[in-house]
Formats: C-alpha cells, structure tokens, sequence
C-alpha cells in the first residue's frame, strides 16, 4: 500500500514497465510525472518531482519517459514529447528527447540532452557504471553507450532495439523487431 497521496483531485497510477530497482530501493513512473520511491522494498513510499509530464502518456497524450538510477543517488531520466496528427488515429511525431541527470536522488534535476547528438528513442539502463540507451547518431534505433553518466555517448550498434534490461555489468538484452520466425526480436549484449 502506497502511503503517499495524489494531488487532490489529480487521478495518479504507475506504469508496468516504467520502473527502476536497485538493491532495496524501487522507484516507479507515474501519470503525474512523478517517481515513487520506496528505500524498503515496498514498505514506505515518498514521491519525487520530476521535470516529466507523464512517464506513461495515459494522463498526459505527448509524454512519456523510462528511468534508470546507478546507485541511490545518481539516476538519469529519458523524456520523449511527441505531437499527434488530426488523422484518424492520430500519427504521433516526436519533437523532442530530453535526458535528465540527479546526483541527489531526484531532488534536483539537470537537462544533459544530446551532447554529442545522439538522437534518443526509448529504452535507458545502467549496467554497473555503464549507461546505455537505445538510439545513435547515425540511425535514431540502433543502440549507445555512455561512460560517464550520459555526458558523452559511443554508438554500439544501428540495429533496430526498443527496449534493454541487464541481468549483470555484462549481460543485457534488447528487444527489437523480427525480420522473420528466426532472425531477429532479441538481441544479448556479452
């Protein structure tokens, strides 16, 4: 049970998918663009204000985010604010991806969008003190890397991931599309 409490009035929930743990800490996206954040597994909750609209884009139709922290202090937020078309359904165009450093653990936000024009999509993780994310600089799907908490980034492959998780420092998988039954879906990085 949640003990934090919604703005009045203001409809909140979390995301499957939109979440982050590291040891005992879990912090979760929500509708609001707020982190919760739990230090005991689950027991306690606080909420943390991010620079984000809606980490899902249920509440919020041109905004979505994923979450990723090192440790309990340093974490990294990759926000996409997108525009929908009149058409029916509606065509989302992105208009920007924003990457958004703490060091504090979410009291303080800083904008690192983009230094070396890594164009961003979806997917952020760390793997021990390495960052990763899906997009490149030369094809906005592929996959890069950063050393230093998202200042600088490396691009790893151009293949087409939407999403990563690691089980180690060394192993992670990405998902991506399939070209056929056989080739292609998931990808391991070793």
């Amino acid at each position: 049970i949640i003990n934090q409490t919604p703005a009045p009035d203001t409809p909140e929930y979390g995301y499957t998918g939109k979440y982050c743990v590291k040891g005992n800490t879990i912090w979760i996206g929500t509708g609001n663009g707020r982190l919760l954040k739990s230090t005991d597994k689950g027991i306690t909750w606080t909420a943390i204000t991010t620079p984000v609209a809606d980490f899902g884009g249920g509440i919020n139709p041109i905004s979505t985010a994923d979450v990723t922290f090192r440790d309990d202090n340093n974490g990294i937020i990759l926000r996409q604010n997108y525009s929908l078309s009149a058409d029916v359904p509606p065509v989302a165009t992105y208009t920007d991806y924003t990457l958004f450093k703490t060091i504090d653990g979410g009291t303080t936000w800083t904008d690192i969008t983009n230094v070396n024009q890594v164009v961003f999509r979806s997917g952020i993780a760390y793997a021990g003190n390495v960052l990763y994310s899906n997009g490149s600089s030369t094809d906005n799907f592929g996959t890069s890397f950063s050393n230093d908490d998202g200042t600088t980034w490396n691009e790893l492959s151009i293949e087409s991931h939407t999403c990563l998780e690691f089980q180690s420092e060394s192993i992670g998988y990405s998902g991506g599309f399939a070209s056929s039954s056989s080739n292609g879906g998931v990808f391991k990085l070793v």
